[in-house]
This record gives structure tokens, C-alpha cells and sequence, in this order.
């Protein structure tokens, strides 16, 4: 494996599953920035901000810094900005992702209620508060001409004992029920892309992106003309079916680097 100057790092599945530190992660982590590479962690996280992901990785010993992390709110505020019309947005989101939302400018209601008919997006993520009220205020307001949005395209998250429905999983109920395709947000989309191109300080063919999902990270870098690190973590312990992604390097955990290093 040659050398990069920037590494791009997915989270869950890759580096942490639920509050567990795969196999070496941290030591990897540690050589990277004792030679001065710049990290950066692009996750799909459609639940948390980047100050909360910050606060609980930061005690793990995986992020130094907020400015290091990429989410795909900073994808959707990318892309509202090239929107000619936005008023109200719902969000079936977590209550935290609504509030972030506002931070950023704007008007973001909540999922339990409201006016449907005054509605200009709708966009859902992984949602510990979901009901069914939820997806029916959603679904009469994308009936009302609401451009539909999903946060990340992931049907699952892996998790220490399983695995839980992600957004994508969401986001297929409203696409059935109103017969509309959502725009999706997170990896591998443009927007993400071009959030990530933003705070990345060398060249692409410099970068490599490091996940577990054949579907997100690595099409991810693939797209944006990077070398890409496919680990046999979170998704693909899950998933084995043959893809037609072929990725740069297959390693089974970060853990394998390390020996080579130390070789």
C-alpha cells in the first residue's frame, strides 16, 4: 500500500462498532498523524452532529478535531443552497438533526405535525422516534409537491449485537407509498463529494478513502478518482454477495496494516 497525504475514513463499520474500537484502529491512527497526513471522517451518520460524533470519538481517541469530520448535513445545506425555493422542511429525522437544521438557517418543523401543504422538502433519516404519524405527515406533504430527501442511502447500521434499519430502509416506505424517487444526500452523492473536496488540503489521486461499504465508500472514491481500502468490518460482515466495485486493497481490519508497518 503506497503512501497518501490524505485519509478519508468512513466510522461505523470501519473504525467503531457501536462503542467498540476495531482492531487497529487507534495505533493506525496514531502513525498517521505522527507523519503529519491529514485525516478526514466522512460518515453517513444521519442521527448525530458533528459536535455530538466529536464529544464521543474524542473520548475513544479516533478524532482530535469537529473540522476533521464530514456528515451528510453538510451535504444537504450544500445542496438546499442551490435550491431557487425552499420554506418549510419536516424533518423524520432525529430531534437533533431537525435542531441543526435551524442552526444552519433553516426552517426545519418537527415530524409530529404542522402545515403539510406549506412544505418545500421533506427529508428522513435513521430515527429513534419514528412513527407511523411520522411517515403519514410525510407522505401528505410529498403528495402536496414536497421534494423527497434522504440523509444516507444505508438499509442498516451495524451495531455491537446486529444490526438496526438505517435511513435508507426509512426512505423505501415513502418511495413506495408516493410512488416518488428521494434524492439522496450522504456517500457516494456529489454533494458529499463536494463537501469533502472542500476541506481536503492535496491532490485526489494523494487521498484514499478507507470503509466497509462497497455501495457508499468505496463508490464514494472511486467517483472522486481515489484509491479506496475495502475492510471486511461492519457491512461486509453482514453482506458477502459478490459486488462489481472493485476496490484498490481488501484488508480484513485496519490491524493488517499495522503488522505490515511494523514488518
Amino acid at each position: 500500500m503506497k503512501s497518501y497525504q490524505t485519509y478519508i475514513f468512513d466510522i461505523d463499520g470501519t473504525l467503531i462498532r457501536g462503542k467498540q474500537v476495531l482492531p487497529g484502529v487507534i495505533p493506525f491512527l496514531d502513525y498517521l498523524r505522527s507523519h503529519n497526513k491529514q485525516l478526514i471522517f466522512a460518515t453517513n451518520n444521519p442521527v448525530e452532529t458533528k459536535e455530538s460524533i466529536h464529544r464521543r470519538l474524542w473520548n475513544l481517541g479516533i478524532i482530535q478535531s469537529v473540522t476533521e469530520i464530514i456528515t451528510p448535513i453538510d451535504a444537504i445545506h450544500t445542496y438546499l443552497l442551490t435550491e431557487k425555493k425552499v420554506s418549510n422542511i419536516m424533518a423524520i429525522t432525529s430531534e437533533e438533526i431537525k435542531e441543526e437544521l435551524g442552526r444552519l438557517g433553516w426552517d426545519a418543523i418537527g415530524q409530529h405535525g404542522g402545515n403539510q401543504t406549506d412544505v418545500s422538502h421533506v427529508i428522513v433519516g435513521m430515527n429513534p422516534d419514528l412513527t407511523y404519524k411520522s411517515l403519514s405527515h410525510g407522505l401528505k406533504a410529498i403528495d402536496h409537491g414536497a421534494v423527497l430527501i434522504g440523509l444516507n442511502p444505508d438499509f442498516y447500521c451495524p451495531t455491537e449485537d446486529g444490526r438496526i434499519p438505517d435511513t435508507g430502509s426509512l426512505l423505501a416506505c415513502l418511495e413506495l407509498a408516493s410512488g416518488t424517487k428521494g434524492l439522496i444526500m450522504g456517500k457516494p452523492t456529489k454533494w458529499m463529494q463536494q463537501s469533502i473536496k472542500r476541506i481536503n488540503k492535496h491532490e485526489d489521486s494523494l487521498s484514499i478513502v478507507i470503509g466497509d461499504s462497497p455501495y457508499t465508500d468505496i463508490k464514494l472514491g472511486m467517483e472522486m478518482g481515489m484509491d479506496t481500502l475495502l475492510l471486511n468490518t461492519g457491512l461486509r460482515s453482514f453482506d458477502k454477495k459478490k459486488v462489481e466495485i472493485t476496490p484498490t486493497y481488501i484488508l480484513d481490519t485496519l490491524e493488517k496494516i499495522m503488522l505490515k508497518e511494523n514488518k
